[in-house]
């Protein structure tokens, strides 16, 4: 049977979707491809794109939960809409490196891989660790699906994507794919940009992935410790730093100690990254704090 390529994005009023479905007119692929778009926006927001790019399946999100809109439940839909062999999940807003696709899918279609994924964004905490790891191997622990293909049946032998989650479903997805003696192959050169938005989109963003982060190892205690020693890495530096504040009665000058990260920032915009961290950390204890009091 030849094999065929759907990919897949989610979308709730970002705009900026008319861009990447513009940058995927562009990707060339021997293999047949379709574009399918699950939009949780009201029906009218994207009419305009949608008008534009009539090639794209574009399916109107209805969640279970009236006013409910699931992440994990519009990423379920579309797979299962989806005619292609090989899933490929890029974010709205996202702009692929030209012969993305091509990359992205070879180790699929001709290396005997079942998931591979690339570089996402320059500021994204996953992609820093998928460039730590890929100095070092071919394969990454976890991925999001900003930049993620994978044969359809993994997603059918792991049982898709969790609908419990908020957020964090992507990691979760990958996790389990592990857990079930999956590997997901790093492609250094299959990298896709990411539009931010304004600092206060991105400040927003980052509160809820640390919400998910907890959610992560709530699911997931066994992964606790190894992420804190690694991945998350940075939640452990600014979380010590945040519960030690309490030495300022004795040391006042200890809350200058914040300049250790202006310093190891300062190439990059220090106050911005440790504002990002802060407010990364922040939701992860305020998500571990409603769970544990069913707030």
């Amino acid at each position: 049977m030849n094999p065929r390529i759907s990919i897949i994005i989610i979308v709730k009023n970002e705009r900026g979707i008319a861009n990447t479905i513009e940058a995927l007119r562009h990707q060339q692929h021997s293999v047949p491809t379709e574009v399918i778009v699950v939009d949780a926006s009201d029906p009218l927001t994207l009419k305009d794109i949608r008008e534009l790019y009539p090639e794209v399946s574009w399916y109107q999100f209805e969640p279970r939960v009236s006013g409910k809109t699931s992440i994990p439940e519009q990423r379920n839909e579309a797979v299962r809409r989806a005619k292609g062999d090989i899933i490929v999940f890029i974010d709205a807003t996202c702009i692929p490196v030209d012969g993305w696709l091509a990359l992205l899918t070879k180790p699929i279609l001709e290396e005997n891989e079942y998931i591979s994924s690339g570089p996402f964004g320059a500021t994204d905490i996953s992609s820093r660790i998928h460039a730590i790891n890929d100095s070092v191997a071919q394969y990454v622990t976890s991925s999001g699906t900003g930049n993620l293909a994978f044969a359809k049946v993994v997603w059918e032998n792991i049982n898709g994507f969790d609908e419990q989650f908020l957020y964090g479903s992507d990691v979760d997805f990958t996790w389990r794919c592990i857990d079930a003696g999956y590997t997901i192959r790093y492609i250094s050169d299959a990298s896709v940009s990411h539009d931010w938005g304004t600092d206060k989109e991105n400040l927003h963003r980052f509160y809820k992935y640390g919400k998910a982060r907890a959610d992560l190892f709530v699911k997931h205690p066994r992964r606790i410790l190894g992420q804190l020693l690694g991945e998350t890495k940075l939640l452990t530096a600014y979380s010590l730093w945040i519960f030690l504040l309490p030495l300022t009665w004795w040391y006042p000058w200890y809350p200058a100690t914040i300049l250790i990260f202006v310093i190891k920032n300062i190439r990059t915009n220090p106050l911005k990254t440790i504002g990002t961290n802060l407010v990364y950390t922040f939701g992860f204890y305020w998500r571990l704090f409603t769970k544990i009091f069913g707030i």
